[in-house]
């Protein structure tokens, strides 16, 4: 305690005083300068870390999409997609004609009926499609001549098929 202050006047002039006078006159305890360092050199430690950062999740990106072929792979899910919601009816009132998709299951009767008569046959065919123009009955001879194992068979049937492939075009 200073002579000649008493503690009103005290008061008054710690009122009057900024930070840097006081800084100055009395100095900054080591403590709170140690502290306030410690805070800035982790701040600057994190913003260094930044970058670094940045880079990591980039490559890892661009090594997603090149070696996952992410636009590929989206395209095949969107075709799956589309494929679900367009061709997968119910409500059949004839073989062939069914007048409710997915967008229509309103109750677990239609999500059980959707699910057997719409879902299920896209997924799991049950026929073999052929393509346009296919000769049905020599798939089948093949197949049976490639089961038995009988070369001659298989040789005559693919030099059919190449002499039919010839004659039409």
């Amino acid at each position: 305690r200073q002579e000649g202050y008493d503690d009103k006047d005290r008061q008054t002039h710690l009122d009057r005083i900024n930070a840097a006078e006081l800084a100055d006159q009395h100095g900054v305890p080591e403590v709170v300068l140690e502290h306030y360092l410690q805070k800035e050199i982790s701040e600057a430690q994190s913003c260094w870390s930044l970058p670094f950062t940045l880079l990591l999740v980039v490559s890892y990106a661009g090594m997603m999409v090149t070696h996952r072929s992410a636009p590929n792979v989206r395209s095949v899910e969107q075709a799956l997609v589309e494929s679900i919601e367009k061709n997968a009816n119910f409500a059949f009132t004839s073989p062939h004609i069914g007048h409710k998709s997915l967008h229509d299951v309103d109750s677990h009767d239609d999500f059980w009926e959707w699910l057997q008569n719409g879902l299920v046959p896209l997924l799991f065919l049950q026929e073999p499609v052929y393509s346009e123009g296919t000769n049905i009955t020599d798939m089948v001879s093949l197949a049976a001549a490639l089961r038995s194992g009988n070369a001659s068979a298989i040789a005559q049937l693919s030099q059919a098929q190449i002499a039919a492939t010839t004659t039409t075009t």
